[in-house]
């Protein structure tokens, strides 16, 4: 199943409360590019189970250098933390 609520729920917390750190971007909202909204966030969190809970528990996203990686990666880990309604939620990430 897919919920649009869910999928929309993880990109806006993206675009509206995460914003750049670093570089050019620096201070800027989140905006997430088309492949990153349509291809790794939207399923990643949209896709649910019967019972609403995420279908996706480990995700591994790969591709090239200089694309955004570890920007995506700390805002899925922020968002799995403090956003993903779920008590005393662990995170792992590894490059």
């Amino acid at each position: 199943m897919f919920s649009e609520d869910k999928a929309a729920r993880a990109v806006n917390f993206f675009e509206r409360i995460l914003v750049h750190t670093k570089g050019e971007y620096a201070g800027k909202p989140f905006i997430l590019t088309d492949w990153q909204r349509d291809k790794i966030i939207r399923p990643l969190f949209g896709t649910v189970n019967r019972d609403g809970t995420r279908q996706y528990r480990t995700a591994y996203i790969s591709t090239a250098r200089k694309n955004g990686k570890s920007e995506l990666g700390a805002g899925i880990a922020l968002y799995l933390l403090a956003a993903d309604d779920e008590e005393g939620a662990e995170i792992y990430g590894a490059a």
